[in-house]
């Protein structure tokens, strides 16, 4: 009986919790920070609206912050939970800490991704994250999952050309504890569909040296500023008209 006890409660407590994206802290977890944001304190389980809901009736689509590709986008631009409040300052060209809470270990990846919108009311797309994966000093785009309960750090390098006043950072873990089969046909744990988990921040990154940022709504142009080079220029032709005049 105790062990029939203890069963049900550690499958209870397993499907009670998953991972939430705490520093920066995303959209549904700023009011655990001291952030006057709105409440969601199922915030580590914002994952498309569970397995079934992803990959049976919405064919793999997800909202880009995690909310269920055919519901409300609750963590997206215009959604309760998009205040637009800046969670982090960066630099680009830098690196910056991301920590992770795992609450149910689910084995799988994780991956970060950010897009420059610089307004708050305009939501990002998926292109424009997949245009800005970002990697680790080591090279690598994944990070592991432990495989335990826990706050896991991951330091990422931030692209040098990127700033903004509004970009958003967005978290993916893709889970890899369940059996399933990929599309040649191997089967194993990890294999083929798994629950995704996904958190979305505001972060602010201020421009490298040498770099500016021109506001265009929901995309961004970096420019290097060649200021030098226009004053070489105007001191050519003012030598032109010298030897002509």
């Amino acid at each position: 009986m105790l062990i029939t006890i203890l069963t049900l409660a550690s499958l209870f407590t397993a499907t009670n919790g998953h991972g939430r994206l705490i520093l920066p802290p995303g959209r549904s977890t700023m009011w655990r920070y001291g952030y006057n944001t709105p409440k969601n304190y199922n915030d580590n389980q914002v994952s498309c609206g569970g397995f079934y809901k992803q990959w049976t009736l919405n064919k793999g689509k997800c909202g880009l912050c995690g909310d269920p590709w055919d519901g409300i986008r609750e963590n997206e631009a215009g959604g309760k939970y998009a205040t637009g409040t800046i969670a982090g300052n960066y630099s680009a060209g830098n690196t910056m800490e991301v920590k992770l809470e795992i609450t149910a270990s689910h084995r799988g990846f994780h991956e970060f991704r950010i897009c420059p919108v610089n307004n708050p009311s305009v939501r990002a797309t998926q292109s424009c994250f997949d245009a800005n994966l970002l990697h680790q000093p080591n090279g690598l785009t994944k990070f592991d999952e432990p495989g335990a309960v826990g706050t896991y750090s991951v330091t990422l390098v931030l692209p040098r050309e990127v700033s903004c006043t509004q970009c958003v950072l967005q978290w993916k873990w893709n889970t890899g504890n369940s059996h399933g089969c990929d599309k040649n046909n191997t089967c194993c744990i990890g294999c083929g569909p798994q629950e995704q988990f996904y958190g979305c921040a505001d972060i602010a990154i201020s421009p490298a040296s040498g770099y500016s940022v021109i506001d265009n709504h929901a995309t961004s142009y970096y420019v290097r500023n060649f200021t030098w080079c226009h004053m070489f220029i105007l001191f050519i032709q003012i030598l032109i008209l010298n030897l002509y005049f």
